[in-house]
């Protein structure tokens, strides 16, 4: 069984009646719980938008970011039944809700974060160093999703130049925050350029802690078809194995963790030994 707890899109504008229509089909085929949406251009988003973008679902309850003229503009939209909010705060770039997460029968309490960073490398500079302050005055659990505007390394962008401090300050913030960046499925990149020979980056991806993985650690990161918008959606999607043993997944970023070399020798060392105890 596989279901999204998050999907996140930059929908480049929730104006038109077919954009709802796509974005509404998105979710339920993809049976999210939560949704992230950014630059949905809306500078008021009430009760009947919400019904007409996500039709009767049980996703009801939500917060929105208005946007500045047609720049911006952000919706979090979230199951009742799945996300208990206790707080919230909006601003023209994220919308933090702090809550009690229930999902696949485990509960958390944790952080989601709506993202939408600005294009300017200052401006999103001085955005990701406010979120680490908010961030770590709450130090519980974090989701964070969205469009960052930035990559992380040069094998994300094809086609445009990128700047070797900017990817490195943005790995930086990942680091300073522990989180982790799942390997992304379905395809390398979230965003593509309309041209006869596209600029591609992977400006879209989910970021979370290691506590979230922990609680569930079947998640993984997903690239869905694109449609309406130049940028791909993406999903936080959770797979139930069953009819068989769970497969071994390994992560590159279990290197990063102190004495990873010294729990790896203690783990093989307790095999063998239980190897032994069988013969």
């Amino acid at each position: 069984m596989n279901r999204s707890l998050i999907v996140s899109w930059n929908v480049r504008g929730l104006g038109r009646v077919e954009k709802k229509v796509v974005v509404r089909r998105c979710i339920t085929t993809y049976k999210a719980a939560i949704v992230f949406l950014q630059e949905t251009k809306l500078q008021l988003v009430d009760d009947r938008v919400v019904k007409r973008v996500f039709g009767n679902s049980r996703l009801s309850e939500y917060s929105f970011s208005p946007s500045s003229g047609a720049v911006g503009g952000l919706i979090t939209v979230w199951d009742l039944n799945m996300f208990e909010c206790l707080s919230s705060s909006t601003h023209p770039n994220h919308i933090l809700l702090r809550g009690e997460l229930r999902f696949q029968g485990k509960k958390l309490q944790c952080v989601l974060m709506n993202i939408y960073a600005p294009n300017d490398g200052a401006d999103r500079k001085e955005l990701l160093r406010d979120i680490k302050v908010v961030l770590m005055t709450y130090n519980c659990p974090v989701f964070l999703g969205g469009d960052f505007n930035v990559v992380r390394n040069v094998k994300e962008r094809i086609g445009n130049s990128s700047s070797k401090a900017e990817m490195t300050g943005f790995s930086k913030f990942i680091d300073s925050l522990a989180l982790v960046d799942l390997p992304l499925a379905g395809g390398r990149f979230t965003w593509s350029s309309i041209r006869d020979v596209p600029a591609q980056s992977r400006l879209d991806r989910f970021l979370l802690s290691p506590k979230c993985l922990e609680c569930w650690p079947d998640l993984t990161q997903q690239c869905l078809p694109k449609n309406i918008s130049d940028h791909n959606p993406i999903a936080l999607m959770y797979h139930c194995f069953f009819g068989g043993p769970k497969p071994f997944r390994y992560f590159d970023y279990w290197t990063d963790y102190k004495d990873y070399n010294e729990l790896i020798k203690m783990l093989a060392s307790r095999s063998n030994l239980q190897r032994l105890a069988r013969c």
